[in-house]
């Protein structure tokens, strides 16, 4: 005998099996602004990577090894994200290679405000 409630359970079942089969096989792609060199906080990153069924830490600590070059700055990092592995790229603003390019001093964000 076939109800409402038993439609409605294989109806979610199906919906379930569908974004399961989305996040396991499409390549999602979020980009993101960091700083570079840091573990940024995992409650910025959970909203962001948790649906995807990915860890904030463990995507934090691949931010900070991938933008260790960029240290004390603000950096874009895109992720993709196959197969609930993330993989970061930098993708660094023209502002950001101005000032690598000059060989600026890394910048102690809890010492210097406002570019003092």
């Amino acid at each position: 005998m076939c109800t409402s409630e038993n439609m409605c359970n294989s109806i979610a079942e199906s919906i379930c099996l569908i974004l399961v089969f989305l996040i396991e096989y499409w390549c999602i792609t979020v980009y993101l602004r960091a700083v570079g060199g840091e573990v940024g906080a995992t409650a910025t990153l959970a909203p962001k990577v948790g649906p995807l069924g990915l860890s904030p830490k463990k995507v934090g600590d691949d931010i900070a090894k991938a933008t260790g070059d960029w240290k004390g700055l603000k950096i874009t990092c895109k992720l993709t994200i196959q197969n609930r592995q993330a993989k970061v790229e930098v993708v660094p603003s023209a502002s950001a290679l101005l000032i690598k390019a000059l060989k600026e001093p890394p910048r102690d964000r809890k010492k210097v405000k406002n570019g003092e």
